[in-house]
Formats: C-alpha cells, structure tokens, sequence
C-alpha cells in the first residue's frame, strides 16, 4: 500500500485484476453505479463544452474546418470527395455567412462560386478515410428533422466523438487500477488541453483522436497488466481509429511498438511471441487501412489534380532530407507548445490554464518514467507515450515526403497530429497521482481547475461577456 493507504497498481508480482461482483447489493454494486454517474458526467460536461463553444464561435475554424463540413456533406449526401473536387455551394454559402477570424471572405450570401475562394474552394482533404465524416454527416443530416440545420448539427456530432474519448479514457483508466475520483479528473483534464478543446468545438476527424488514445491506453491494459493476448479487440478498435484519421490510431502503434519491444527483450519467456503478434498485427491493421484508402482514392478524380495549397506550410527539401526531418525530430516532447486557437477561447480563464496544461502534457512521460520502477507493469504506459513522442514528428514528415514526391517537408510539426497521444500523457499522470499521498485532490484539482478554465473561456465569462 502507498503512505496514504492507495493501491500500488505496478507490482510484477500482482496478478491481473478481478471485476468486481455486481450482481448483488453491497459496496461493489454502489461503486458501480458511481462509475456509471462520474462517466454519464464527464460526457455531458464535454458535450456542454462543445456546444456553449461553438455557441461562441460561429465562425469557421482556420484548421480546414470548411473542407471537413464539405467532405461530411458530401458523403452524407451519397458522394465520396475525390481529386479535383470543390466544397459543396451550401458549405461555401455558410462560410461567407460565418466568417473565419484568420481570413477575408466573400461577402454574406454574395457568391458559392468555388473560383473565388481561398485555394480555389477546392476539397483538398478527399483523402482521409471516411468513418468520422459518415458517422458527422448523417447525425448531422439527421438533425434536420427537428429543425437544425448542418453545420451546428456537424460541431455537435464532433462534441459526442470527443465525449466519446473522454469517457472512454475515465474506463480505461479504470481498467489500469486507477481509483475513480483520480480517473474522473484526469479524464476531465483531457477537454482542457488547448488541442483537445478546439477539436471538440468544430468539425475536424481530429475530435475521435482522444478516443483513439482511450482505445490504445485499454488496449495496453489488456497486454500489459492484465495478460491478455487476443487478437480481435486490438485490431478492431486499431481499424476504427485508423478509419477516423491514420493519426488517430498513432497511439496504438505507439503501445505496439512497446509491444516488440518488451517481445524482443523478454524472447525467452512466454509472453514474448504473443506479444509479438499482437504489436505486430496492430501495424499490419493501420497499414492495411492506409493502403486500402488511398488505392481507393488514387483511382478517383483528376489525375493531374495539386493541391491548392501545397507549400503553404511545408519547405522545400534541399538535397536529402536528413538535416530537414533532425530538425523536427524532438519536437513531439513539446506537446501542446504550438497551438492555434480561436480568439474568443483565449481569455484571461485560458490565459491562465494553457501554460500549465501545457506543462502537464510536456512533462508527463518523464515524470512517469522517473517516478516508477522499470520492471513494471505501469512503466509501458510513459514508455509507450515517448514511443509515441519521438516518432510522430518523423512519420509525419515521411508522409510528407511521399505525398509530395521526395520535394517538401514540415519546418514546424503541429501538436495536433500527435492529439491521441494525450490519453497516454494523462495516464501517465494519473498513474503517478495514484501513488502519491495527496494524489487524489491533486487530480481533481487538475480536473476542476480545467474544466472551470474551458467553460468560461467558452461562455464568455472570461472575456468579461
């Protein structure tokens, strides 16, 4: 037992845990039902943040928000974008109307002439596979029925995929040990982090990355803590990640890569080749999902299609690409360091909370790392999350480089491609709360703290509204 009387949750020689009896009356069946209250909790705060967000932020966000509202129009009116495409005349339309706080449009309703918007009002994210946009677009199309119309509709549907990760990474945390006042807070201190609150406000495939982490972090409780090596479970909940955004799943090769490498250096014992295959599938699922869509796609549209905005954020490659990608390769370790948000979510309440969220998110792994044994069970979380860290900046500049032919790369790798590490960060955190004396108001604290910050930066109070 720790000092304060918390359970140690990284023993080597505890055995897997054991579901607590729930068919009777008694102390377990009542902690059941507060795990069912805290978790019904935390997605309605998040789905209140996302709707008092966008409430305050009608305008459209910077980060492509009109080529997502595009594509989830499109294909929930039975068309998939391809090369060449343009955003559908009522999602220009709603853009004029709306606005976009970084950019000068079009006059309200005065044109939906593609020609006379930014980058030609093309759809130049046809290529990301399809779930988040048919699951968005037909929620979305489904709301008409009680008169809302799409766009609101759309941010909602991205409020429920974030609320969706949030309560998935309270259960996950659950399945680690963590006590459930620690889980709770940590899982509300997701909605905070700068990243995390912009995908849940707006249309972006961005909004089921938590989710994708939440699945990554249950999927290392599986192979880690509790033994388990079937194969079904990690490679659906790897596909559905992977089918909302390749980087959505990111956090699962992440704890795959853990996976060989605990196989690697425990090759004698048992566990080695399950663990092996289990990693090892894992990749093959992302791949098979990355490959199987753009096949799909490469075959569509115009041929001769470029991007409207290649080279707006990436430089060209100046002989081999080594001294380009070392450039960028640390800059996962500065998490949350590089965020764009929305004027109306940056008052004094954020002003306040973003730099020690951000110092929370950079810092987590480390403090892990340094804070458990080894040998541990616990210890594959913070090392899967530097895993995770030191590789997405490199993998994302690789995909760069493929798409562009070998001629451009990223000077600057957004935080955001890597947002389904966020999850692992925080279950780093809460892996280490649950061994300290005071743990457990530290977490709650953390939670209120960031989810007092997040709601009134959306409801205005912050800007003195």
């Amino acid at each position: 037992m720790a000092a304060d009387g918390e359970t140690i949750i990284d023993g080597d020689d505890s055995p897997p845990p054991v579901p607590p009896e729930t068919t009777g009356p008694g102390p377990a069946r009542e902690r059941t039902w507060i795990t069912a209250v805290v978790a019904v909790g935390l997605g309605l705060i998040t789905v209140v943040i996302g709707t008092l967000g966008q409430l305050a932020s009608p305008d459209l966000s910077p980060i492509d928000e009109h080529t997502h509202l595009g594509y989830a129009w499109d294909i929930s009116h039975g068309k998939i974008p391809a090369a060449g495409d343009t955003i559908p005349p009522e999602i220009l339309r709603e853009w004029t109307c709306r606005g976009q706080f970084n950019l000068k449009l079009p006059p309200c309703d005065s044109t939906t002439n593609p020609a006379d918007f930014v980058a030609r009002g093309e759809q130049y994210n046809f290529a990301h596979p399809p779930v988040y946009y048919l699951v968005t677009g037909y929620l979305a199309r489904a709301a008409s029925v009680v008169g809302v119309t799409f766009v609101p509709a759309a941010r909602f549907a991205s409020s429920l995929w974030l609320a969706a990760g949030v309560v998935m990474l309270f259960f996950a945390l659950r399945r680690w040990g963590v006590r459930t006042a620690i889980a709770a807070g940590i899982a509300a201190t997701a909605v905070g982090t700068p990243w995390v609150l912009g995908s849940g406000t707006t249309v972006t495939n961005d909004a089921p990355a938590i989710l994708g982490g939440a699945f990554a972090l249950l999927v290392a409780a599986r192979l880690f803590r509790e033994e388990r090596y079937g194969l079904w479970v990690p490679v659906l909940l790897t596909a559905l990640a992977a089918s909302t955004k390749t980087l959505n799943a990111y956090a699962l090769l992440a704890v795959a890569g853990v996976a060989v490498i605990y196989a690697v250096l425990r090759r004698r014992t048992p566990q080695a080749r399950p663990l092996a295959v289990v990693g090892l599938s894992i990749v093959a699922t992302v791949a098979v999902v990355y490959f199987a869509w753009d096949l799909f796609q490469s075959h569509r549209g115009d041929p001769n299609w470029v991007s409207p905005i290649a080279g707006f954020s990436t430089d060209p490659i100046v002989g081999t690409p080594l001294a380009e990608w070392t450039s960028t390769f640390f800059q996962g370790l500065q998490m949350s360091a590089r965020v764009l948000l929305d004027p109306d979510f940056t008052g004094l309440a954020m002003t306040f909370w973003t730099p020690l969220a951000t110092a929370l998110v950079t810092s987590g792994a480390f403090v892990a790392l340094f804070r458990l044994r080894p040998s541990s069970r616990a210890f594959t979380i913070p090392a899967a999350t530097l895993v995770g860290l030191l590789t997405y900046p490199t993998v994302v500049q690789l995909q760069a480089f493929v798409n562009t032919s070998g001629a451009e790369y990223f000077p600057d790798v957004s935080s955001r491609y890597g947002l389904s590490l966020v999850p692992l960060i925080l279950a780093c955190w809460a892996i280490v709360l649950e061994r300290v004396r005071g743990g457990t108001w530290a977490a709650v604290a953390l939670g209120g703290a960031g989810t007092l910050a997040v709601l009134a930066a959306v409801s205005g109070i912050s800007h003195g509204g």
